[in-house]
């Protein structure tokens, strides 16, 4: 039984790739791709500020509030992408190993209850896609991950997940993360606070109530 649902899993799980390759000839053929480029400059994405009041803000190297990776700590980058994508540095924009286990996951709930976003597929979801979970929405982010993983650098696209990233309610940006969390520089971040902020991003709102128990700050972070 257990081999039969281990092939069960596995043609599934190759009907969804060759499904996938077709759409995204489909998805490339009556869509535009994004100019990816335009990330190296300043893009505007909708955020949700506290009181689910819909906004937007500017996002890139020419904002006044862009932090590069030499201006993270070594231990707080690594801890998101421990988190994030453990794969990201050697993956292709997608990493289909989680993609097989969100797939199994999803079949045995019979709903959609893991993700298997890249960061690479982060930043397509948050500046060009929004959040709605559709099967469309998900082909696109694939196909359009992949694309843009060929168009910019890993340090780039790590740097501008970094910067767009949610850290709590309405708070947005490493930058923005560390002053208010920790009063201090991405820079000066420690790998505890790392971890922490690294903790955050899956349920940013859900979780941040998390620091404002000062029990819990004191027992598993020592802040």
């Amino acid at each position: 039984m257990e081999k039969l649902s281990r092939l069960t899993l596995a043609v599934i799980f190759s009907c969804f790739i060759l499904l996938s390759a077709g759409v995204a000839l489909v998805v490339e053929t009556f869509t535009k791709v994004p100019d990816f480029t335009e990330l190296r400059g300043l893009v505007r994405m909708p955020i949700e500020l506290p009181g689910d009041i819909k906004s937007s803000r500017l996002v890139g190297p020419k904002s006044p509030n862009w932090v590069s990776l030499s201006q993270v700590s070594v231990q707080a980058m690594g801890a998101v992408v421990s988190s994030e994508d453990t794969s990201f540095f050697s993956n292709e924009g997608v990493d289909y190993h989680e993609l097989r286990e969100a797939l199994k996951k999803d079949l045995e709930s019979g709903k959609f209850v893991r993700g298997a976003s890249t960061i690479t597929q982060q930043v397509i979801k948050n500046v060009y896609l929004g959040q709605e979970k559709t099967l469309w929405r998900k082909f696109k982010e694939f196909f359009w991950a992949q694309k843009m993983a060929k168009v910019l650098s890993k340090s780039e696209i790590l740097a501008f997940y970094l910067n767009m990233a949610e850290w709590g309610p309405g708070l947005y940006g490493i930058k923005d993360a560390s002053r208010h969390y920790f009063n201090c520089s991405p820079a000066e971040l420690t790998a505890k606070q790392g971890a922490f902020l690294a903790v955050l991003l899956p349920s940013p709102k859900k979780y941040h109530s998390y620091f404002e128990n000062k029990f819990l700050r004191h027992e598993y972070f020592f802040f």
